[in-house]
């Protein structure tokens, strides 16, 4: 739980430099300011979030899907992704509640995380829509 702490924390962090970019962008639909948000923090990418976790860079799938792109750094004899992936989606619906997150939230975003090995074999994905956070 410790690791999800430091990463909500950071992603937090991360979300708010992306935020300033974004707010320089002169056009006025979502997709292209979410474009933005995105081009802002993946100036940053990759960015080791913790010991286990790296941002790897970001999307826009479409319209209003920004999909943020994990990889997940060491190794697990074990992984449970069920539990997992409910703990994550727990930890990213109070990260986006956060007022840091406001342009997410105000303007509906759902966000993906995809979470990769550190072979970049696909592990799973958490999906949060507006229902989630609203």
């Amino acid at each position: 739980m410790k690791f999800f702490i430091r990463k909500r924390f950071f992603t937090v962090l991360l979300l708010s430099v992306a935020i300033a970019t974004l707010s320089n962008s002169c056009s006025n639909s979502l997709e292209d300011k979410l474009k933005a948000y995105s081009r802002g923090m993946n100036a940053e990418c990759p960015i080791t979030i913790d010991e286990y976790t790296r941002l790897d860079g970001t999307l826009v799938v479409r319209g209003s899907v920004l999909q943020m792109n994990y990889t997940i750094t060491q190794n697990f004899p074990v992984m449970d992704t069920v539990l997992l992936k409910q703990g994550m989606k727990e930890e990213n619906v109070k990260m986006l509640k956060n007022k840091q997150n406001e342009f997410i939230t105000d303007n509906g975003v759902t966000v993906q995380y995809h979470y990769y090995d550190s072979s970049n074999n696909y592990l799973f994905s958490v999906q949060v829509d507006a229902a989630d956070y609203k």
